[in-house]
C-alpha cells in the first residue's frame, strides 16, 4: 500500500515536472525542450545534405549539367552556409568519430561555430545559432527554408484616418506645401488629442510620411500650354470690339513716310492726333521662381493657361 502510494506520488510529481517543462519550453519565444536541443543523427544530416546539394545545383532534365536554382541572393547565401555546416558535421570516420583533418566532425555545435568563422564572423555565436536552427528545421521538413521575413513594424501614418486628415490639410495649404506644414499641424493641441499624439513629429518623420502618402520632392511638372486666342469669347471681342475701335482711331494715329521713316506724315483735318502706346505686359505670381515642390504622384496634370499678360 505504501509502495503504491509512493509510485502514485512519483507519477504525480513526474506529471507536474512535465507540465512545468512544457511551460518552460516557450519562454521568451525560444524553445528549450530536450527534443529541440538534441543534435540530429549523422544519417539524418547526410540525407539532408544530399537534398540540399540538389536544391542548390538542380540537374537539367536531360542530365547534361546543372540549371539555375532561381533563388534570391539572401536565401542562396544562407543555404550555402547550411551546406558547409552540414558537410563539416557529417565528415566523420566510418565509426562516426572525427578524423584528424576535421576535428569538429560529429560535433553539432562545434561544426556550426567553425562554419560561422569560415563565413568571416570572428565572433560567430549569432550565425552559429541560426545555422543550427535552420539546418535542424530543414532536416525535419525539406520545405522549411530560411526565408527572410518582412518586417511587421507599423507606422502611425498607416492609420487611414490620420493620413486622410493630413492630406486634407495639405490640400488646404495649396500646391506649394512643405513638410513643416505637417509638423505645425500636429503641434496643435486639438489635433494631437484627436489622433492620440503627445507631441508633434520631426521634420525627418514628416518627409517619410509625405512619401508614404504618395508625394515626391521634384521639379514641378509642366503640362501642354492651352492657347486661348481662338476661344469664342476672345474671337468675339477681337472682331466686334478691338478691331472696330482700332479702325476709328487709325486716321488720327501718327504715321511716317514710307520713303523716309524719320519724317512724320501729317494728315490735316483729322483732329487731335492719337498716340498708340504699345507695351509688353508681364504677370507675376508668388512662387513663380520656385521649381521644386512636393508633387502628388497620382495627380492628373491639367493644361496650363497662358498668363494674363504677354499679349
Amino acid at each position: 500500500m505504501d509502495a503504491e502510494t509512493d509510485e502514485e506520488s512519483q507519477d504525480e510529481n513526474g506529471d507536474g515536472d512535465h507540465d512545468n517543462n512544457s511551460t518552460r519550453t516557450r519562454q521568451n519565444g525560444r524553445n528549450y525542450s530536450i527534443e529541440h536541443r538534441l543534435a540530429p543523427s549523422i544519417e539524418e544530416a547526410q540525407k539532408a545534405l544530399v537534398d540540399l546539394r540538389q536544391l542548390l545545383k538542380p540537374r537539367r532534365a536531360d542530365g547534361t549539367g546543372y540549371t539555375d536554382p532561381k533563388l534570391n541572393r539572401v536565401l542562396l547565401e544562407r543555404l550555402e552556409r547550411m551546406r558547409e555546416f552540414l558537410w563539416l558535421y557529417t565528415d566523420v570516420c566510418s565509426d562516426g568519430t572525427p578524423h584528424a583533418t576535421n576535428p569538429v566532425g560529429g560535433h553539432w555545435s562545434q561544426a556550426a561555430d567553425r562554419a560561422a568563422r569560415n563565413a568571416g564572423k570572428t565572433h560567430g555565436d549569432y550565425l552559429s545559432r541560426y545555422l543550427r536552427n535552420w539546418s535542424k528545421a530543414y532536416i525535419k521538413n525539406r520545405e522549411a527554408l530560411p526565408l527572410r521575413m518582412k518586417s511587421q513594424t507599423l507606422s502611425r501614418i498607416d492609420d487611414e484616418s490620420l493620413a486622410a486628415d493630413l492630406k486634407l490639410h495639405l490640400q488646404s495649404v495649396g500646391k506649394f506645401n512643405l513638410t513643416q506644414d505637417l509638423v505645425d499641424y500636429l503641434s496643435l493641441p486639438e489635433n494631437q488629442m484627436r489622433h492620440g499624439f503627445k507631441e508633434t513629429i520631426s521634420l525627418k518623420t514628416a518627409q517619410r510620411w509625405m512619401k508614404k502618402m504618395g508625394y515626391r520632392w521634384k521639379m514641378e511638372p509642366k503640362g501642354q500650354y492651352a492657347d486661348g486666342h481662338e476661344r469664342e469669347d476672345v474671337v468675339y471681342y477681337r472682331q466686334n470690339v478691338f478691331l472696330p475701335a482700332w479702325n476709328r482711331y487709325l486716321p488720327r494715329m501718327r504715321r511716317w513716310k514710307n520713303d523716309d521713316p524719320t519724317i512724320e506724315d501729317i494728315v490735316a483735318g483729322q483732329g487731335r492726333p492719337a498716340v498708340v502706346w504699345f507695351h509688353d505686359e508681364s504677370t507675376f505670381y508668388a512662387n513663380d521662381r520656385r521649381k521644386l515642390r512636393w508633387v502628388i504622384s497620382l495627380r492628373v496634370q491639367c493644361h496650363n493657361q497662358r498668363g494674363k499678360g504677354c499679349h
